[in-house]
């Protein structure tokens, strides 16, 4: 099995099957939208295929910085390493290269697609981190499994397009792994494992600086930190909790830069500003600018069609059908997770009664799905977060957000990666797990890299 390769390996071979694939394509037919070339004029077509749809904005934030209100969907964390890497990247070609070096843009995407490789070999030998962690070294064989799909997600195209999903990937499971470890940890030394949660907190603040989902990854130091606590850990526990403050304030940073940018005095707020731009600041109104104000909000809504069940109309039936397979699969994963930790729960207030009273209670709580590795995770309260983190982001596709972008946002998430695994080596379903998850991810890698390098609509 592909499997037994190294997870690093299998993503590096992959990222670069999708991008042989995407540059073939990408020379094929008309694009459906012109304004990738536009963007990207002097840029080879076939590279400049890369960098369509949002990959057009991060580019742009690359090169240009926050030049109108609109860019200010994406976070900054992710173009900053792009616009570093493509001065690398031009600088390294005047070294070695005996003609004129290539335009600042084409050295900024060619640098996108390096980084997004080694981005994708880091959060798939990341992933296969996270199974022994949080299952206690147990089922070793999960591990490269998970890291082998994390290697090859549905997302496939957007894992190798100028796009923030394989950095923030690596930056989350990176940050994950080293949390779930820390946990495992005793503290051999006055410092550990405060050391240890320290190196998560950073990968996971990078992740914030990358998405806003980012944010959400406060749960998981928080968490981490009232187990420290618990076990009378200070150290750990202080660093811990003041990372999921650390977690938020990349958010918090860029809507004070946009209230900065539109609000300021003397320039008054525009039209479009004027809802959300916190008055200006007077010591009685100081408290409306030490809060940040709803600008990302404003701009999703305004610019980018985000809001309350928005996607909930018969015109948007083509996104719905192109997240199914990806909700089905949260979905099934959200209730055997839920049903297993409330079995849980269920048997320890058994074992509890029974030790209170010194005699067996009946009946039991047996587990629901009868995976060893699921009934072990709703006991792992870092794991039972994940699962948490997972049913918030696909409510969120599905409620608020453009429901598609699910098969981006769950593809990383531990919870789903071991799932999966666990179903692909249950004798009773594994041919047809394998088989179904196969055919998912070739058909979404395939078919999603040719329409999405033609600029036609996908996740």
């Amino acid at each position: 099995m592909m499997m037994a390769a190294s997870p690093a390996a299998v993503a590096v071979v992959v990222r670069l099957a999708v991008l042989a694939w995407a540059v073939g394509a990408g020379g094929v037919g008309t694009p459906y939208d012109g304004s990738g070339g536009v963007a990207w004029a002097g840029v080879p077509a076939r590279l400049a295929a890369l960098a369509n749809w949002d990959g057009v904005y991060n580019g742009h934030l690359a090169l240009r910085g926050y030049s109108n209100e609109k860019l200010h969907a994406f976070y900054p964390g992710y173009p900053a390493v792009v616009a570093a890497g493509g001065r690398v990247v031009c600088a390294a070609w005047r070294a070695v290269a005996t003609v004129e070096v290539a335009d600042e843009a084409t050295c900024t995407l060619a640098a996108a697609v390096v980084i997004n490789v080694v981005a994708g070999a880091v959060a798939a030998a990341a992933a296969a981190s996270i199974v022994p962690a949080l299952l206690d070294g147990r089922h070793p064989g999960l591990a490269g499994l998970v890291g082998g799909l994390a290697a090859v997600p549905p997302a496939g195209v957007f894992y190798t397009a100028v796009y923030t999903e394989a950095a923030y990937a690596a930056a989350s499971l990176v940050g994950l792994a080293a949390l779930a470890g820390s946990l495992r940890r005793g503290p051999a030394r006055w410092w550990r494992p405060a050391d240890v949660v320290l190196a998560a907190v950073v990968a996971l603040t990078c992740a914030a600086a990358i998405r806003s989902n980012g944010a959400l990854h406060a749960a998981h130091l928080g968490v981490a930190a009232a187990v420290f606590a618990a076990r009378r850990q200070v150290l750990p526990a202080v660093v811990a909790a003041t990372g999921a403050a650390c977690v938020c304030l990349p958010t918090a940073l860029l809507q004070w830069y946009g209230a900065a940018q539109y609000c300021s005095v003397p320039q008054p707020p525009s039209p479009s500003s004027s809802a959300w731009c916190p008055p200006h600041p007077t010591p009685a109104r100081l408290v409306d600018w030490l809060l940040p104000p709803p600008h990302y909000a404003h701009v999703q809504s305004t610019y980018w069609g985000v809001g309350f069940m928005t996607y909930w109309t018969p015109s948007q039936l083509p996104n719905w059908l192109l997240a199914a397979p990806m909700l089905v699969v949260v979905a099934y994963g959200v209730a055997l997770f839920t049903c297993d930790g409330l079995s849980a729960a269920r048997r320890s207030a058994l074992a509890a009664q029974t030790a209170f009273l010194l005699s067996p209670v009946s009946p039991s709580a047996p587990p629901c799905t009868h995976l060893p590795a699921v009934e072990q995770l709703v006991t792992h309260p870092l794991a039972v977060v994940c699962h948490v983190h997972l049913t918030v982001l696909a409510a969120v596709a599905c409620l608020f957000g453009h429901v598609q972008v699910i098969t981006r946002l769950a593809s990383p998430t531990p919870s789903l990666l071991i799932l999966v695994a666990h179903a692909l080596t249950v004798p009773p379903w594994r041919r047809r797990a394998a088989a179904a998850w196969l055919t998912y991810v070739a058909a979404y890698t395939t078919f999603g890299t040719a329409l999405f390098v033609r600029f036609y609509p996908w996740t």
